[in-house]
């Protein structure tokens, strides 16, 4: 998917459970949610009406076909009767690999900062999940301290990760949040700011799957 570096730079909005404009369909235990609606005795005109939506959009919501917003989320989860934050929280502890900084590097987890949390059930097979988390400082003071997850066990540079956000780990070792692209043969990062760092030699890259708030997962 092609990228404009200056224009699709989603900007933070306010606090909610999920941060972010959306969840990655792929990234969503779609199956589990439609399961509980199911389990409740609800059908999916009795889930519309009370999302103030078409049984149609909820449809295409489980099964994938629409994408699931931070909003629509939250709503569907109160719609069926479940508190969202059930929904995002599990057992599972994952280690926290660094800190995201200002300039979308991401730098040690400084001495005595946790170094893992609890992983979020809406992403699929959580042991395979690490985080890092943003302490942006200077901009999107709003984000500090949330949470973002991705699966730590992937090599090199899969289909899926052009034009998606992910960590970016460089072939010195160094490791960087973006979005990449490729063009005319060489690998390019952008931030959130539209900025961009370009001819990058990237060992592997991982698409950011969920970004929590940290008030989610405490302990």
């Amino acid at each position: 998917m092609a990228i404009n570096f200056a224009s699709r730079m989603p900007k933070p909005k306010k606090k909610t459970l999920l941060s972010g404009n959306q969840v990655g369909s792929a990234a969503m235990n779609l199956p589990s949610l439609r399961e509980t609606r199911v389990k409740r005795g609800l059908t999916l005109q009795k889930v519309a009406t009370r999302m103030g939506v078409s049984a149609p959009q909820v449809q295409r919501l489980e099964t994938g076909e629409r994408r699931m917003t931070v909003d629509l989320l939250e709503s569907y989860c109160m719609a069926i009767g479940i508190n969202p934050v059930d929904v995002l929280v599990g057992e599972t502890r994952v280690p926290i690999i660094g800190i995201l900084e200002v300039r979308s590097n991401i730098l040690p987890v400084p001495a005595g900062s946790a170094t893992s949390t609890r992983a979020p059930n809406i992403v699929p097979h959580p042991e395979r999940l690490a985080a890092v988390r943003w302490e942006p400082r200077e901009r999107f003071i709003e984000m500090t301290g949330h949470l973002l997850f991705f699966y730590a066990d992937v090599k090199g540079v899969q289909a899926e990760a052009w034009g998606r956000r992910c960590i970016v780990r460089r072939i010195d070792g160094t490791q960087r949040v973006g979005w990449l692209s490729h063009k005319d043969g060489q690998s390019h990062v952008s931030d959130l700011a539209g900025e961009v760092e370009f001819n990058v030699q990237v060992e592997w890259a991982s698409p950011i799957l969920a970004v929590v708030a940290p008030q989610v997962l405490a302990d």
